[in-house]
């Protein structure tokens, strides 16, 4: 027996201890929601900050009042896009035809004969 039917006897059984004797027909359950994976692949644009060095040339003054290269290495934010993947869970519903076996009480008349005891008085 699989997982749904369990629970469905479960609930079942749980409404018919609630209802008591008076429930003629247990209730109408939906069918129950099944899962499968799917890959969804997309891609969006992503800012992030990352820095690289580029070589520059600038020129300072020294107090000395001559002139001098240096050199320096500066960070410069640079962008980049990438490409994603996840698996997402989707629900699918669909229709399953099932057979069960129903119990049905019917009354009929029935002519009985008893024997009892009666007290006889003289």
């Amino acid at each position: 027996m699989c997982r749904s039917s369990n629970y469905m006897v479960a609930v079942g059984l749980a409404w018919a201890m609630m209802a008591g004797p008076v429930a003629a027909h247990p209730p109408c359950f939906l069918p129950p929601v099944r899962f499968e994976e799917r890959t969804i692949r997309w891609s969006r644009p992503e800012e992030r900050t990352e820095y690289k060095e580029v070589q520059r040339k600038v020129c300072r003054r020294v107090p000395e009042t001559r002139e001098e290269e240096v050199e320096e290495t500066v960070m410069v934010p640079c962008w980049r896009e990438e490409e994603r993947e996840r698996t997402v869970m989707v629900p699918v519903t669909r229709e399953v035809t099932r057979r069960r076996t129903v119990t049905k009480v019917e009354w009929r008349e029935e002519e009985r004969e008893r024997t009892v005891q009666v007290s006889v008085t003289e």
